[in-house]
């Protein structure tokens, strides 16, 4: 895994701990790792639901949610699909596409991304 992969989930992870830290002031109470979990495959709808361990290895860094996931994940959390995945920065240019619109966005990214690292091989 190169360095630009592994920062990148670093602060994706950073991100959904702090919306995970926000979620559960808002609620009032800890948000566990199992309710997290049964949130987003309920709002996922997905044929095999993902297991807690899918989620933990999200939410700690360890592996890149896919996009269609990653989108999940942010409206369980109540925070923008970019932002989670890229921070403020990708969000500001984007404040006015929905979120379909952004999913194909980040897809071409990441496609133009493998295209070119598979160039340079």
């Amino acid at each position: 895994m190169s360095e630009t992969s592994d920062a990148v989930k670093s602060t994706l992870a950073q991100r959904a701990v702090e919306a995970i830290v926000a979620l559960s002031q808002r609620e009032g109470r800890e948000i566990t790792m199992e309710e997290l979990t049964d949130r987003v495959n309920d709002l996922g709808g997905w044929k095999k639901p993902l297991d807690r361990s899918t989620v933990f290895r999200w939410i700690t860094g360890k592996v890149l949610p896919p996009l269609d996931r990653t989108e999940v994940l942010a409206k369980v959390l109540g925070v923008r699909p970019g932002w989670l995945a890229f921070g403020d920065m990708i969000e500001v240019s984007w404040i006015n596409v929905d979120t379909q619109g952004m999913i194909r966005e980040l897809r071409g990214r990441r496609q133009a991304h493998l295209q070119k690292k598979r160039a340079d091989r």
